[in-house]
């Protein structure tokens, strides 16, 4: 209005304008469903009402994860994946005592040989269990299939258990690699968004004494806000990591380091 900046220089910071509050409405809308979400989580009703800290919440120094084999019995998909092991073994067991014959009054012994005039002759009942033994011993070898088959379901349920503990191992140092590199991110990440807002502050002393004009004002301005952004972006990621971490060792408290 002044006359101090040109047309491009108000039509440049109108788009700024308007790209910031296009990125507020977004940011906004992606709270109100994380908002919902946790509500739904806790069992409450979602209306998004649930009140929440304004600030990421302080991080605890970082404690050690333990030994590996200890996450064998704190991770509940380890469990799980072992006893389908153990399942699948006992399920082995079990075929293979199947496959002796078992007798039982009602279908051992051919109802035949229970009338009344044979119930007692010994003749009778050796046929009778005789042919009962000759159905199971001379089945064609389906019950040597099914052992076979118990077999190859326990080799698999071991194959899964194995991936599933090398998953684990996985979940743990992939975390463990995240929290690495946020760690030797961090310096350059707010050395930048500091020496960004010291440009800032410069330039703003430079363009009040007529040194540089508004659209440099504008773009070190905009240089300052993403180098904040980042710095918060990997605050966030912090957390996150530590998160994953956390459910990576079976969500139990870390044993602190020495």
């Amino acid at each position: 209005e002044l006359g101090a900046a040109s047309r491009r220089e108000v039509v440049l910071a109108e788009s700024d304008v308007a790209s910031a509050r296009d990125s507020l409405v977004i940011s906004e809308a992606t709270k109100r469903r994380a908002l919902l979400s946790l509500e739904t989580l806790l069992g409450q009703y979602p209306d998004g009402d649930i009140k929440v800290a304004a600030d990421f919440p302080v991080l605890p120094s970082l404690f050690s994860t333990g030994i590996p084999t200890e996450i064998l019995r704190r991770r509940p998909d380890i469990v799980a994946a072992e006893f389908d092991a153990l399942s699948a073994f006992q399920a082995t067991r079990a075929t293979r005592a199947d496959g002796w014959p078992r007798l039982s009054l009602s279908g051992g012994i051919d109802t035949a040989a229970l009338n009344i005039g044979n119930l007692l002759d010994p003749a009778s009942i050796a046929y009778s269990i005789g042919a009962g033994l000759a159905d199971v011993l001379f089945d064609g070898g389906l019950t040597e299939g099914r052992i076979d088959a118990a077999t190859a379901n326990q080799r698999l349920a071991l194959s899964s258990y194995g991936q599933t503990v090398l998953d684990a191992y996985f979940d743990v140092e992939n975390s463990l690699n995240d929290l690495r590199t946020i760690a030797e991110r961090r310096p350059y990440i707010e050395k930048n968004a500091e020496t960004a807002r010291e440009t800032l502050a410069l330039a703003e002393i430079q363009y009040k004494e007529g040194a540089i004009d508004l659209l440099d004002v504008l773009t070190f301005r905009q240089r300052s806000f993403q180098a904040d952004i980042s710095e918060i972006s990997l605050e966030r990621q912090m957390i996150d990591a530590r998160i994953a971490l956390y459910l990576a060792l079976g969500g139990t408290a870390f044993s602190k380091a020495n």
